[in-house]
């Protein structure tokens, strides 16, 4: 199955989800993982899933899907795009995202993201995933985010 980062954007961005704030990007991101959960199991006939969907302590923790999914994933979007001596922002990255607006910023980190979470992670569309992520990463700003590293995505938007 191919994912196309281009179609996934335009489909986020059609939404008008971009103007919103962080929270309501993980209420969006919660719903779509719920969704898509819900269609591997009913395409596919198992229930096998990956440990973040399971949760628990190990596994990403308590809470919304987005939560946990976001708190399983942070360490290695964490190693792969923040400088550990800098707490911010690796070079290489923010000259990549460095664009003009939020789409082609978007469009910078979502392969990033997609790398990261690997192309299946249990999902339908990780496209649709990844990009929700990035403009939640963006929303949060990427710095604040490098710099707390050991933060839960809810205590980040508090």
């Amino acid at each position: 199955m191919s994912y196309n980062v281009d179609e996934a954007l335009d489909q986020v961005f059609t939404t008008g989800l971009v103007e919103s704030d962080q929270h309501d990007i993980l209420r969006q991101l919660d719903a779509e993982l719920q969704q898509q959960i819900q269609a591997r199991v009913m395409v596919l006939g198992t229930d096998a899933s990956e440990p973040w969907v399971l949760g628990g302590e190990q596994a990403g923790g308590f809470g919304s899907m987005a939560h946990r999914f976001l708190t399983f994933y942070t360490k290695s979007l964490h190693r792969e795009i923040c400088d550990a001596q800098t707490a911010m922002l690796k070079q290489q990255y923010r000259t990549m995202l460095g664009g003009p607006n939020l789409r082609e910023q978007t469009k910078a980190l979502t392969p990033i993201v997609m790398s990261v979470i690997g192309a299946g992670a249990s999902l339908m569309n990780p496209s649709i995933i990844a990009v929700l992520v990035a403009i939640w990463m963006l929303r949060v700003g990427l710095d604040h985010w490098c710099a707390a590293p050991q933060q839960t995505p809810l205590q980040l938007g508090d």
